[in-house]
């Protein structure tokens, strides 16, 4: 995975169809800022650390709340792609590179 600024290319998501959304992740030396904006909900932003191992991307989040969580991911040179499963609702997310 490279440092660099990222952008949602792909949401896919059980009831996502015709909802509009807007992310960019930042990813530098371990560190991540994230900002998402979805259909007319107010933006969302988060820092956090990370480290990966194997298929995992386990971010520990600082602001503007702590905790961990790890989330499934595949990366190439262009591209990061996370998949989440939250409360049994799958979601995939795919970003690419700047």
């Amino acid at each position: 995975m490279l440092d660099g600024t990222y952008v949602l290319t792909a949401w896919e998501e059980p009831g996502g169809a015709g909802r509009t959304a807007r992310h960019t992740l930042v990813l530098a030396g371990g560190n991540a800022h994230w900002v998402r904006d979805i259909d007319t909900a107010p933006t969302d932003r988060r820092e956090y650390t990370y480290t990966t191992a194997g298929s995992k991307f386990t971010q520990a989040l600082t602001c503007p709340t702590t905790g961990t969580a790890p989330i499934d991911y595949t990366a190439t040179a262009t591209t990061i792609t996370f998949g989440y499963n939250i409360g049994g609702i799958g979601s995939v997310f795919t970003y690419t590179k700047k």
